[in-house]
């Protein structure tokens, strides 16, 4: 089994049966105090854990914390005794970090996430007893062991509809994220929890260039602060507009990697193309074809089926062992392109004949959010796979959670998009892209240059105007380094320009092969960064086997609400090559489906 992070966190009455954790930890520390035992283990960190033990507390850190535009090198164990009696103070920490303190006069517990949850933390209570875990999967094998595994139908629903699971819930009833700025707090064999981090919408009144300077030394600043400790730090580069920015806005050569399946991507092409603009090295990683069969296991365990597990960076093996620390452009698509904003388009004939503008959106947003969020599933038979008697009450259980968010929203702000981009990045690290950091890793330690309070501040800060249709990142990339913006993005082989500049290249290029009578052979450097589900489904007899099987597939959550039938026909269907009766993006919902279905069948 390949090798990921693996951290529990155990408090039990000192009498009872040890808890077993599902690993053979690489280092453990008990706290024993009258009537309790807390043990701390891990293994498979790429980092050293910062530690601190005074008299009356332990205090661990995983991660990394920034104090005076660097990382510290120990526990500002000061702060963070003081944040036990005024949690506010918190709001000073700054970094990805998870920190667990244990009070070694009471028992009492704390358990401290970032703005980001960037280190997640999944946890239960059961029988007197505390049960922690950044792993999903770790939780599940330790409650499994109970036979005390509850399931939730309504988080299979939501993994399914929007390929990850919002808000505090997880796939199980009886285990709940640990969300972004909260502070756990478990004494006398109960759990209390409270915000500590409230995000601040009060938009900056300067230009777009005026805040994409401030966009582009907040980057600058929190990259500096991130390398600080490190002599060779590398970054997982890709040619699109977020890597490029991250790779614009650092002033030391960084080792730059870029994986595919082969060496004539457009990913791979414009990241060399980045790197010598930069005069940074640059590595290219040729995975195998396979890389998602060789990797379904380790990555269905990192990932615990609340994300997609097709992770092109989980597993690799020709990843420099001398690379201190990676960096990666997580965040800075959804969080300064206007990504996922509604929008409207000038169309005829059911073409595109004009750029993107942003769509106004309606007063109450959950539904709205349900229907139309645009990295949502797009098979749209979701619902069909679920018997009747149940799935009404799955939509609207499923609806309140969605709502819940608006309502947490709405406290802090009156702005629609603000509110809108609350419902999906309310918690960073429940978006559907974050396997791509869970995977990155397994390689070495991963420091994201979004997750850092100045640069998160600004997210919120900068009005959507300026953000959407990539305005603000195209001005940050003028003020760092204005080469970058004459290599072409690689998602769409384009220029770095608006979506209305773009029209204008695709025209003008449609015009061209008509003229000159091209003939639609494209270039191998057009190909895919990674092959669609469809290809991967129909490429593997071990993805199709275990398809096929689905009739005789063991029940979900030991209830009889899935209609197996239905699925095992949209299989049979799908393998039959028969496009008349195959429903659109049939394959993407096939693949999370067996994710979900292998997930829970392991555990089960």
């Amino acid at each position: 089994m390949l090798l990921r992070e693996q951290i529990t966190v155990i408090c039990q009455p000192a009498e009872s049966k040890p808890i077993e954790i599902p690993f053979t930890p690489e280092k453990s520390y008990s706290v024993i105090f009258p009537g309790r035992k807390c043990t701390i283990s891990y293994q498979g960190l790429k980092y050293t854990p910062l530690i601190s033990e005074q008299e009356k507390h332990f205090i661990i850190v995983f991660g990394h914390l920034i104090k005076d535009g660097r990382v510290s090198k120990t526990v500002p164990t000061e702060m963070i005794e003081d944040a036990l009696d005024n949690e506010r103070s918190l709001e000073e920490l700054n970094g990805e970090f998870l920190i667990v303190v244990i009070d070694k006069k009471n028992g009492t517990l704390h358990t401290f996430t970032d703005r980001f949850a960037s280190t997640q933390f999944h946890y239960s209570v059961d029988e007197g007893s505390f049960i922690g875990a950044f792993s999903f999967n770790d939780c599940c094998e330790i409650l499994k062991q109970k036979n005390k595994l509850d399931w939730d139908p309504v988080s299979a629903y939501d993994f399914l509809k929007f390929r990850r699971v919002h808000g505090p819930y997880t796939l199980a009833r009886n285990i709940s994220f640990l969300r972004a700025g909260y502070h756990l707090i478990w004494k006398n064999a109960t759990c209390s929890l409270s915000r500590y981090y409230q995000p601040n919408f009060e938009k900056l009144s300067g230009s777009v260039a005026e805040n994409a300077e401030k966009l582009g030394i907040a980057l600058k600043n929190s990259i500096s602060a991130k390398c600080s400790d490190k002599n060779k730090p590398g970054i997982f580069l890709s040619g699109g507009h977020d890597t490029r920015t991250v790779l614009a806005a650092c002033n030391f050569p960084l080792h730059s990697i870029t994986v595919g399946f082969h060496d004539n991507t457009r990913e791979i092409l414009r990241a060399r193309e980045l790197a010598a603009l930069k005069n940074c090295p640059h590595q290219t990683i040729i995975i195998d074809e396979k890389h998602y069969l060789n990797t379904y296991q380790g990555a269905l365990e990192q990932n615990g089926s609340q994300y997609n597990i097709a992770n092109i960076f989980f597993g690799l093996d020709d990843v420099p062992n001398d690379i201190d620390v990676f960096l990666c452009g997580t965040g800075i698509d959804y969080m300064f392109q206007g990504m996922y904003m509604p929008s409207n388009s000038f169309d005829f004939a059911s073409r595109r004949i004009g750029g993107k503008f942003k769509a106004k959106l309606p007063s109450q947003l959950t539904d709205h959010y349900i229907n139309n969020f645009s990295s949502r599933l797009k098979y749209n038979g979701v619902e069909n796979c679920f018997h009747k008697t149940i799935i009404e009450d799955i939509r609207a259980a499923h609806r309140d959670r969605i709502q819940e968010l608006e309502i947490e929203a709405r406290q802090f702000t009156d702005d629609l998009d603000d509110i809108w981009h609350y419902l999906f990045l309310s918690d960073p690290s429940r978006h559907y892209s974050y396997p791509d950091n869970l995977g990155m890793r397994t390689q070495g330690e991963l420091r994201t240059p979004t997750f850092e309070n100045s640069v998160f501040d600004l997210f919120h800060r900068i009005p959507m105007v300026q953000r959407f249709d990539r305005k603000l990142v195209r001005h940050t990339l003028k003020y760092l380094y204005p080469g970058f913006l004459k290599i072409r993005n690689a998602n769409d082989d384009l220029p770095i320009v608006s979506s209305h500049r773009k029209f204008l290249y695709r025209s003008l290029s449609a015009i061209k092969r008509r003229i000159v009578r091209e003939r639609s052979n494209s270039p191998i450097e057009m190909f895919r960064t990674w092959p669609t589900n469809d290809t991967v489904l129909k490429g593997n007899q071990d993805f199709e086997s275990y398809l096929l099987s689905m009739r005789d597939s063991q029940k979900l959550f030991n209830a009889d609400f899935i209609k197996y039938e239905h699925i095992a026909k949209l299989a049979e269907d799908f393998y039959s090559n028969d496009t008349k009766v195959n429903p659109p993006r049939v394959a993407d919902f096939l693949w999370n489906f067996m994710s979900l279905n292998k997930f829970i069948s392991t555990h089960s």
